[in-house]
């Protein structure tokens, strides 16, 4: 266990860009929120329950979707850098000469990518809505205190952030193992060798064969994941005049599917193919020592 923590901070250490970016992102949101033009009579003066309901989440949701898309592209450029790097500057040969096995630096680094970095990235994102929601407290008054500060809101708002962090990391494995195998191959062009080979399998077998089982089967995996771990969202999209039915704490439980995603063949068929990715990887990192 410790090995793995010197293998996280040593990553931390060569790719400050892991909390920098966030950290930089959030500060700018905040002075935008602290300084940027904001007329309280623009706001909303008088909101029903429903509407409160709401509000806090879709102002959390908007924070979290800018951090999730700068996360995806950052941890995407870092999965194709991060062995291709260590053979660019022959660095690797330092770290062969560490007991530290290629087994696990390759892990450590899968892990960064899947789970330590959209950890930070969920830190940031956070303690920017809780930054924002304090200068917005003070600035649009106590009407729209009430919205932003719901324990109940705030406390699901996280379930649903680290629900997505793990079923992300096993949905998305063989797209991750897949730049990780790349990185550890190719000597050049890492990023467009990872997008030209499948391309261009998928091209000779739609001209040798006629089909396109294989481009219908990637488009389908990386466009299935919100079909897979949550049930269907348009039965929550309306709010009951009545009141009281769409909270968050009620749409969490409804909303998120673990037992469908558990079960899920193409989960388990994408971690399997992730895995031999992995293996790939390895193997490659014990054999090759420059780019």
């Amino acid at each position: 266990m410790n090995t793995y923590i010197w293998l996280f901070r040593r990553e931390v250490w060569e790719n400050r860009a892991i909390w920098m970016l966030p950290a930089a992102v959030s500060a700018v949101l905040l002075f935008i929120f602290l300084f940027g033009k904001l007329q309280v009579e623009d706001l909303p003066q008088h909101l029903t329950s429903e509407q409160i309901a709401v509000v806090a989440p879709m102002f959390f949701s908007m924070i979290a979707v800018l951090m999730l898309s700068l996360m995806s592209v950052y941890t995407a450029w870092y999965l194709l850098d991060c062995l291709y790097a260590d053979r660019k500057d022959r660095s690797v040969l330092f770290w062969k000469s560490l007991p530290v096995t290629d087994t696990a630096t390759v892990l450590s680094k899968l892990a960064m990518a899947l789970l330590v970095i959209p950890l930070v990235y969920f830190i940031a994102a956070d303690v920017t809505a809780l930054g924002a929601a304090f200068i917005l407290s003070v600035r649009g008054g106590s009407h729209f205190t009430a919205a932003l500060w719901n324990p109940a809101n705030w406390l699901h708002m996280q379930v649903l952030s680290l629900y997505m962090i793990v079923t992300s990391a096993l949905w998305f494995l063989p797209v991750s193992a897949w730049f990780l195998l790349v990185s550890a191959w190719a000597n050049r062009a890492v990023t467009l060798w990872a997008v030209v080979a499948p391309a261009v399998v998928c091209f000779v077998e739609l001209k040798l064969l006629g089909t396109r089982y294989l481009m219908d089967a990637v488009w389908a995996h990386l466009l299935g994941y919100l079909r897979t771990a949550f049930r269907d969202a348009e039965q929550y999209s309306s709010v009951s005049p009545d009141g009281g039915d769409f909270t968050v704490p009620r749409i969490t439980w409804r909303l998120i599917d673990p037992a469908s995603f558990c079960s899920s063949v193409e989960m388990w068929v994408g971690v399997a193919l992730g895995v031999a990715f992995v293996a790939g990887a390895i193997y490659l990192r014990q054999r090759r020592t420059e780019a």
